[in-house]
């Protein structure tokens, strides 16, 4: 099957983002927010969801994660209490994974709006309890952070920053999605299409993706990447 790289676009070009459905009503503490949102990755086959999603305030009552969510927020807010009392407050620029089982209850006081992707991923009993893992802004800016591999190395989230040139053909043998923090690339994929992929643009690449590099670039970026 041919592969296309999925980009997401620059957040602040999604404006027309679709209107999604409604919370179970038992689920929540505050009256229904308004939510929105765009899913660009929907792979069944592999458990995977990715996209766009934002919410106006709202507080929800203690529910279980029933998929692993890595998350980079975008606009606003929100604050997260496990089953262990603690809360953690995640910012605009911040990242997260929640992992499968993290029992929580979720509070935002103003919008919010974030690029995510969940998948399945089994739980260890060999590891401590599931719980929120938050990176700020500034270690996501200034550091090589490795933030999160899991105990089968099935997934890693990490920083990285790749310099290369004109011509370089790029191949990837595992899903990944990207993020970038710095710098801009434009590539040609198998297509013949040409994207430019530029600082606060995301985008999916799907597992035997190739594509080519058209300009020299030097970028910084967030990635998950799923074997």
């Amino acid at each position: 099957m041919t592969r296309f790289l999925i980009p997401y676009g620059p957040p602040d070009g999604l404006a027309d983002l679709e209107e999604l459905g409604l919370m179970p009503a038992h689920e929540l503490e505050t009256e229904q927010p308004v939510q929105k949102g765009r899913c660009f990755v929907n792979d069944t086959q592999r458990g995977i969801r990715s996209g766009i999603w934002q919410a106006t305030p709202y507080s929800l009552k203690r529910k279980v994660r029933v998929a692993t969510e890595f998350a980079v927020l975008l606009e606003g807010a929100f604050t997260i209490v496990s089953d262990d009392g603690v809360p953690t407050t995640v910012e605009a620029g911040d990242a997260c994974v929640l992992l499968r089982g993290l029992g929580y209850k979720w509070t935002q006081s103003e919008n919010v709006r974030k690029y995510y992707m969940s998948f399945s991923l089994p739980t260890d009993g060999n590891c401590d309890a599931p719980r929120l893992q938050r990176v700020t802004r500034k270690e996501l800016r200034e550091g090589e952070v490795d933030f999160f591999v899991s105990g089968e190395q099935r997934v890693r989230i990490h920083t990285d920053r790749q310099s290369g040139a004109e011509g370089d053909v790029l191949s990837f043998a595992a899903c990944q999605f990207v993020m970038v923090l710095e710098g801009k690339i434009d590539v040609e994929d198998c297509a013949q299409q040409v994207h430019r992929i530029e600082a606060g643009a995301a985008f999916y690449i799907p597992v035997e993706t190739t594509f080519r590099s058209l300009s020299a670039f030097g970028i910084r970026s967030i990635n998950c990447t799923l074997c």
